[in-house]
């Protein structure tokens, strides 16, 4: 949304701050409900909690077809929705 002069954007908090479950919005299932992310099967954890709200902006898909510029030291996409 556009306000005056600001870009207001909305977040979907996949790790509230001071947690540690690594939880992602499930891209492949219907509604794209947050999960608790896995890997070799079991629930993924930070090792401690983190000290700050990590999520992703919905609508949107980082194309792990193109490189990225010199800010993101060339990195491609990750496939996943933009990482806030």
């Amino acid at each position: 949304h556009n306000r005056d002069d600001q870009t207001i954007v909305n977040m979907v908090v996949e790790i509230p701050k001071f947690t540690k479950a690594k939880m992602e919005i499930d891209t492949k299932t219907q509604h794209n409900p947050i999960k608790q992310d896995l890997k070799k099967g079991k629930l993924r954890d930070y090792h401690g909690p983190i000290f700050w709200n990590y999520g992703a902006l919905p609508q949107t898909w980082e194309n792990p077809n193109h490189k990225g510029g010199a800010e993101v030291m060339e990195c491609f996409g990750d496939n996943d929705p933009l990482d806030v």
